[in-house]
């Protein structure tokens, strides 16, 4: 399911064109600050990629890795299509499913039915609110996909860590609302590149996503050696 955003125009927020760092028309950068954490995103991923081991958790990072390069793509350069969004959304479901496959891998055991109901139902809406609604719906189901996804492996030795994620991801929604709402208010006062305070938040949960897969690694080579 593709979204068509020359069809949408009522829109105030469309990734990546109207994202709060306004775009330079003739810059070979079309929005440095924001690239900019993206680059620094990708080499966190890099780094933690080259500390992985097992197979299926490290492939599972470069569909992370991949989804922030086409983000950095972006905001390098804007398509005048809906082609830059549609492949970010695919992008995002590859890496929640990569992220519940290495979890299934890890424990031997599926989430329970309750769970995968609830999978099923955020994605049902989130393929709605795709396809019919704006892009902050969209944003928090992919979010509430994965934080569900974490819930329902909460009771593993990385449950812990999963949670310390939650407020960071809370930090994260609260400043795209803001952003989504207040966005032209902003910009009224100052002339700033506000959409890089979400990519810096980002880079955050990058990082310590990438502490948790180099921590699983670990938990899987130790308990191969045993």
């Amino acid at each position: 399911m593709c979204r068509n955003i020359n069809e949408r125009t009522t829109f105030m927020y469309v990734f990546p064109f109207h994202t709060c760092e306004v775009p330079l028309k003739n810059g070979l950068i079309t929005q440095p600050y924001s690239f900019f954490m993206n680059c620094v995103s990708c080499l966190i991923l890099l780094y933690f990629n080259q500390t992985i081991k097992t197979n299926y958790v490290y492939y599972s990072l470069v569909m992370i890795l991949l989804f922030e390069l086409w983000h950095a793509f972006s905001h390098l350069i804007h398509i005048p299509n809906s082609l830059q969004v549609n492949v970010v959304h695919g992008l995002v479901y590859m890496v929640n499913f990569s992220y519940l496959y290495t979890m299934i891998q890890y424990t031997k055991k599926v989430p329970s039915m309750v769970y995968c109901l609830l999978y099923c139902v955020i994605i049902l809406f989130d393929l709605y609110a795709f396809s019919y609604l704006t892009f902050l719906y969209y944003f928090n189901t992919q979010l509430a996909l994965f934080c569900t996804i974490a819930c329902s492996f909460q009771k593993t030795p990385l449950g812990p860590y999963f949670q310390a994620l939650y407020p960071f991801i809370g930090v994260l929604v609260l400043l795209f609302i803001n952003e989504y709402f207040f966005c032209e208010t902003m910009l009224s006062y100052h002339l700033l590149p506000y959409h890089v305070i979400p990519e810096i938040i980002g880079s955050v949960i990058f990082w310590k996503i990438g502490s948790i897969y180099q921590t699983l690694d670990q938990h899987i080579l130790s308990r191969e050696t045993c």
